[in-house]
């Protein structure tokens, strides 16, 4: 079993940060890797390569953005597996296929690694407060081997299944939440074309059942015309790419969500690095302004 007192992170950003700190307050040392060496956490300690890292841990943390992440700095040769031991944990909290944390499984059981897959529901507010939701995906024994550093990080923890499910689960969550911004921003460019008064629009919308706490908290910041980076619309369209294949190899419909996929692909390429919500803002002001031109 994996010594947890030192816990590595490959990826050290926005999410990761906050969780590695409620870690070092809990009595964690915490090292990381990251392309830049940089981080906001200053109590960190930053490690020059994934081979340093694993020298001084022997529990890692992967929150990457994406699956060619994971190939580069985990699964190519000379990566982060080849410099882990016998018994090390590693934890992958990255937003990734299915088929490529089955390939990291796979890669881990070769060197007797304990793995698990483990994205989480939420957003860096909950990260901040350990309001996260764990979705884990491996075996039992795993996870719990990695209970004592979930729980510090979240409120729930959600055994889902073999490795793949949690990363298909978690694709649905995010999936569904991009929809529920996109109707959302669709509705409000309705009532904005009708001539609502904005702030009576969204204040109205913050009371009613159907749009979730998240959402809600979407909508105030939209209004307010502040919107802070928390999850990067890239992000959002690349979690839509992944979910759009996955329903394309198993040949389930999704004409609503391929829709939504189109629209951030849209969104993606006026606002890449803004929040994913941006969309609350932009697609209102982009078909107001066409319908205004329309109408000259």
């Amino acid at each position: 079993m994996a010594e947890l007192k030192h816990i590595g992170f490959v990826g050290y950003g926005m999410l990761a940060c906050p969780m590695g700190k409620r870690l070092r307050n809990a009595g964690h040392e915490i090292f990381f890797f990251t392309p830049s060496g940089k981080s906001n956490d200053s109590l960190a300690t930053s490690c020059a390569s994934p081979e340093a890292l694993t020298k001084e841990c022997s529990v890692i943390i992967l929150c990457v953005p994406n699956d060619k992440a994971i190939k580069k700095t985990v699964l190519k040769k000379n990566g982060l597996l080849t410099s882990m031991s016998k018994g090390n944990l590693l934890i992958n909290m990255s937003s990734v296929s299915p088929k490529t944390n089955k390939k990291l499984a796979k890669a881990c059981k070769r060197k007797q690694i304990n793995f698990l897959e483990c994205p989480v529901s939420g957003s860096v507010p909950e990260a901040e407060t350990g309001q996260l939701v764990c979705l884990a995906g491996g075996k039992k024994k795993t996870l719990e081997e990695a209970r004592p550093i979930l729980e510090i990080i979240s409120k729930k923890i959600c055994h889902i299944g073999s490795i793949g499910t949690a990363s298909s689960i978690k694709l649905i969550i995010n999936s569904i939440m991009g929809a529920g911004t996109t109707c959302l921003a669709e509705g409000i460019t309705y009532g904005l074309a009708v001539g609502l008064d904005r702030d009576i629009l969204c204040n109205t919308l913050q009371e009613v059942a159907v749009i979730s706490p998240h959402h809600k908290r979407k909508l105030n910041a939209a209004q307010q015309d502040n919107i802070p980076l928390q999850f990067a619309t890239s992000l959002m369209c690349k979690d839509l790419k992944l979910f759009v294949k996955e329903c394309l190899d198993y040949s389930v419909p999704i004409p609503t969500l391929a829709n939504v996929a189109q629209t951030y692909e849209w969104n993606n390429r006026l606002f890449p690095k803004e929040d994913y919500s941006i969309l609350l803002d932009n697609l209102p002001k982009a078909i107001m302004k066409a319908a205004s031109k329309k109408k000259q």
